[in-house]
């Protein structure tokens, strides 16, 4: 079941959510950590603010993104979400979509998922400023941290082997 930052952070609180994949990144400053543990990193994940190739310029910098209207995903937590006016949509999707037909200058999305979207939808994005990167990792409920050991152990193994890595080349394909 897929949800959203802040519903995942409930479901943590009620019990309802055991593990997630999870990056401090996405947490905004100051938030506290909550009820959990991160495993191990398993990779790296960058979010962009991203624009079509004609407007890259004057969107390079950060501050002239901030205080703008921004698209993101409804539910989702950003990172310093106060600094710029969100204009939510439904999913990455919807979100590409938006960016395409011009109804929204600056999008954040991860790297990965706008490569693909941006495939998918024929948009040719550019890559702005960096909104956040982290590490992702497993997001353990403290009621289950003695099984973190065995966890990490296993993403271990996993690294070693390259078998993330091969996972990684199978499905982020970044020559998009």
């Amino acid at each position: 079941m897929m949800l959203s930052t802040k519903r995942a952070m409930v479901a943590f609180n009620t019990g309802k959510l055991d593990f997630d994949f999870f990056s401090p990144g996405w947490l905004p400053e100051g938030e506290p950590q909550g009820d959990f543990t991160l495993s191990h990193s398993i990779l790296t994940v960058t979010e962009y603010f991203i624009t079509l190739p004609e407007k890259q310029n004057p969107y390079a910098d950060i501050e002239r993104i901030y205080g703008n209207p921004v698209g993101t995903i409804s539910g989702y937590v950003y990172f310093n979400d106060k600094r710029f006016d969100r204009l939510d949509f439904q999913s990455e999707s919807t979100l590409m979509q938006a960016l395409g037909k011009k109804r929204i200058d600056v999008i954040i999305m991860e790297e990965a998922a706008a490569r693909y979207w941006s495939a998918k939808h024929k948009v040719k994005i550019a890559l702005g400023p960096i909104h956040t990167q982290g590490s992702l990792a497993l997001r353990v409920h403290n009621r289950h941290k003695d099984k973190l050991s065995r966890i990490n152990n296993a993403l271990d193994y996993l690294q070693e082997t390259g078998q993330i890595q091969a996972i990684l080349d199978k499905y982020a394909d970044f020559s998009i």
